[in-house]
């Protein structure tokens, strides 16, 4: 009687190909892994590469851009101008490019380039101005830094020093000053200049005589208390405080 044939062999043999078929597979898909793998190091690197040369173009950029900005004129640096005309003052180009206004009794910062400009010569009376010591600068080394000579002194203790002087010589010093009255700009800031003198807290002129006080009233044709009141009404109006003289 025949002998049946055995599958275990035939079996075996299926088993050791599909565990080879399998094994291939996932060699393939290492493989598969692997060169994925390595084309996303190589895009990142790329990347790295391309936005690190952006970062060395976006700061030579900045560099350049901070080299103009160094080369422009600084217009920062300024000066402080106060103005002793109760009426205001005005510093201005001929084009009116540069245009300053002072409030009477007001000081503020102006560029030092534009102040340069508004210096030029041939530029309206800008630099009368401050030769008449209508507009005074807060710091007295500009005068001989912007080459200003100064024909008047309305300083405070240049006047107090001059109306302590006996009236005659008194009315001969605001006569030099004013040119006999006759330069209107000077007459009225030196009556400014003296009532706000007269209402200042420290009150500097304490010992000034009711003759010689009587005397530059009558000469000037004005009356000191009277020139009080319209400083007073300047207040009112909202164009300047005197509280703190």
């Amino acid at each position: 009687m025949a002998k049946p044939i055995s599958n275990t062999n035939n079996n075996s043999s299926k088993q050791r190909v599909y565990y080879k078929e399998e094994k291939t597979e996932k060699n393939t898909e290492l493989e598969q892994l692997k060169k994925s793998n390595e084309e996303k190091d190589k895009e990142i690197a790329e990347l790295s590469k391309s936005m690190l040369n952006m970062q060395q173009q976006l700061n030579e950029l900045m560099q350049k851009m901070m080299s103009k900005t160094n080369d422009l004129p600084n217009h920062t640096e300024e000066v402080i101008i106060g103005n002793r005309s109760i009426y205001g003052s005005l510093l201005a180009t001929n084009d009116d490019k540069i245009h300053i206004t002072f409030n009477c009794n007001e000081e503020k910062a102006v560029d030092v380039e534009d102040l340069k400009t508004l210096f030029k010569e041939g530029i309206r009376d800008n630099r009368l101005l401050f030769e008449e010591d209508t507009l005074y600068f807060k710091d007295p080394a500009n005068y001989e830094r912007f080459k200003i000579k100064k024909k008047v002194d309305l300083s405070k203790e240049n006047i107090v020093r001059i109306l302590m002087l006996p009236s005659h010589d008194m009315i001969d010093e605001i006569n030099k000053m004013t040119n006999s009255l006759t330069n209107f700009r000077i007459t009225h800031a030196l009556q400014f200049e003296i009532v706000k003198l007269l209402i200042s807290k420290d009150k500097p002129l304490n010992n000034w005589s009711y003759d010689s006080r009587n005397t530059l009233e009558n000469y000037i044709g004005q009356k000191f208390d009277n020139l009080m009141a319209a400083v007073g009404a300047v207040e009112l109006l909202g164009r300047q405080s005197f509280k703190n003289l």
